[in-house]
């Protein structure tokens, strides 16, 4: 597909969403849920953050590093195909990273041997904050157009052109858009995007099936994506809008907005060190340099730099970490 004609097609969406949602007040969570196959019409009574429209859920593999307690989950094959979209959330450390594959532990060690894995539930819920002006009518009309708009998001994520697949990512591949907007606040790739998350209170770590499904009995943690869900949607057309012009600028022969394929480097550090940054055991860092879970360069058998854009939220500004001259390659 040409570039103009996807770009009208980002901007058709775009228009439609501002007439279905005029007040920004759609807002997603993301929920984990204890067990995967369980259901229950009490979670929508007992939401917390306000007034729950709908909500959809994916079994997702997981793993739970037994010697840190940060939780895997593998939300790249969401779409039947592969993103690499491994996420690691440490709630001791308060911190998120983005892996290529689940850890190494998670594998049989035999890999013939059958493969079973657990998993939690990804549950997605389109929620209201503000609800006093909005008539049930209104919010069930929104309910339903705002998925017709993300089925659309998903179908223009899956034609776009190669320069922008190239530099975000195949997000059509998650099948939801709700979720590639995780993956584009989680990877930074906008800078008024973010997600972060929270354990739900007095939740039990399984689920009990004489117990009546309150929302806190059913997810055991919960993710905002901020901001709501059509103010999100605008930032990430936005940012696909200037992949596509800085491409214009460079085949113009203009170096300003041009889209770079380098990466920029950290400082050397050791493998201490680096275990500290990602909140991790020495061990496990070991194991995601070694695979490059975490992109880097070995520059002996002591030191390494990092990918800068992998680096956890916060440490990509540090000078103990960052060269501010910058070193890329």
């Amino acid at each position: 597909m040409e570039p103009e004609e996807w770009l009208w097609r980002l901007d058709s969406i775009e228009q439609a969403m501002e007439r279905t949602i005029p007040n920004s007040n759609l807002y997603v969570l993301f929920t984990l849920k204890i067990d995967s196959t369980a259901s229950s019409g009490q979670e929508m009574k007992t939401f917390p953050c306000g007034r729950a429209l709908m909500s959809a859920m994916y079994p997702v593999p997981k793993y739970l590093d037994q010697e840190t307690g940060a939780l895997y989950f593998d939300l790249g094959q969401l779409g039947g195909r592969n993103l690499p979209f491994v996420v690691c959330w440490d709630w001791e450390q308060e911190c998120w990273s983005v892996h290529r594959t689940m850890p190494r532990e998670f594998f049989p060690e035999n890999p013939s041997e059958p493969f079973a894995c657990e998993t939690l539930g990804w549950c997605r819920w389109y929620y209201l904050k503000d609800t006093e002006n909005v008539k049930a009518s209104e919010a069930e009309a929104m309910d339903s157009r705002a998925v017709e708009l993300e089925e659309a998001a998903v179908e223009a994520c899956a034609l776009a052109p190669q320069v922008v697949l190239d530099k975000v990512g195949d997000l059509a591949s998650l099948g939801d858009w709700p979720t590639a907007l995780f993956y584009i606040a989680l990877k930074r790739l906008h800078p008024l995007m973010r997600a972060w998350g929270t354990h739900t209170p007095n939740h039990p770590w399984k689920h009990d099936p004489n117990a009546d499904g309150t929302f806190s009995e059913l997810n055991d943690r919960m993710v905002f994506l901020d901001p709501d869900l059509r103010t999100a949607t605008s930032h990430a057309f936005d940012l696909f809008r200037q992949i596509i012009r800085g491409t214009r600028e460079v085949l113009n022969g203009v170096a300003v907005g041009a889209v770079s394929a380098s990466v920029s480097w950290s400082k050397p550090q050791g493998l201490k060190e680096w275990s500290k940054v990602f909140g991790v055991s020495e061990n496990t860092m070991r194991n995601w340099l070694r695979d490059q879970n975490i992109q880097n360069q070995q520059l002996s058998p002591r030191r390494w730099k990092v990918a800068i854009g992998d680096l956890p939220h916060g440490f990509e500004k540090n000078p103990e970490f960052v060269d501010p001259t910058g070193d890329r390659t």
